[in-house]
C-alpha cells in the first residue's frame, strides 16, 4: 500500500506541474482559478478514467491527462469568457487584480472600442478546440511541443524518433492548425 501511495503522490505532483504549465497558456483563467482548483476538478475525473480505460504506457497516460486538463481549462475559459461569463463583464483598468464592472464600459468593451480581450479569449477557445479535432499525430505534437513545452530533443526521446522527424511532424501539425483555422 505504501508503494501505491508514493506512486499516486508522484503522479499528482507531475500532473500538478503539467496543469500549471498548461494553465499558463490560458491567461484569462489565471485571474479566476488556482492550479489546485483546476486539479481539484481534473483529479476525480482522472481517477474514474483509470478504472475504465487501459493505458499502453506512461506516455499514453500523461497525454490523456494533458487532454483532460486542457479540456477542463477550455471549459473554464468558456465559463468565464462565454456570453454570460464573469470575465466578459469585467474591464481591466490597470494591474491584473483591479477590475471595474460598469454597463457603459461593458458596452464599449463588447463593441471592441475599449480592448481586444474578448476577441483574444474567443480565439484561444477556438484554437484549443481546433487542436482537439486535429488528427491524433498532430494532437500529439501539440501536446508535447505546445502544452507540455518540451524541446525537440525531449520530444524525440519521448516518441523514440529522430529530431528531424519531430521537426517535420511539428511543422505539419502547425500547418494543419493553420488550414483548419482558414489561414493561408
Amino acid at each position: 500500500m505504501m508503494a501505491r501511495d508514493q506512486l499516486v503522490d508522484s503522479v499528482y505532483v507531475r500532473l500538478n506541474r503539467l496543469c500549471q504549465g498548461l494553465k499558463s497558456k490560458f491567461p484569462g483563467i489565471m485571474a479566476y482559478e488556482q492550479t489546485g482548483d483546476v486539479m481539484g476538478e481534473v483529479w476525480p475525473k482522472l481517477l474514474r478514467e483509470l478504472s475504465a480505460k487501459e493505458f499502453k504506457n506512461s506516455s499514453h497516460f500523461f497525454s490523456f491527462s494533458a487532454t483532460l486538463i486542457r479540456n477542463t481549462l477550455i471549459d473554464l475559459l468558456r465559463k468565464y469568457y462565454g456570453k454570460n461569463g464573469r470575465g466578459a463583464r469585467e474591464i481591466a483598468l490597470g494591474p491584473k487584480d483591479q477590475h471595474q464592472t460598469d454597463d457603459g464600459l461593458r458596452t464599449a468593451w463588447l463593441e471592441g472600442k475599449d480592448t481586444k480581450a474578448p476577441d483574444r479569449a474567443a480565439m484561444r477557445d477556438e484554437i484549443h478546440g481546433v487542436i482537439a479535432r486535429l488528427p491524433p499525430i498532430h494532437q500529439e505534437m501539440f501536446d508535447l511541443r505546445f502544452y507540455h513545452d518540451l524541446k525537440e530533443t525531449e520530444c524525440a526521446d519521448a516518441l523514440n524518433v529522430d529530431v528531424r522527424t519531430v521537426r517535420r511532424r511539428w511543422r505539419r501539425a502547425r500547418l494543419a492548425l493553420a488550414a483548419a483555422l482558414g489561414e493561408p
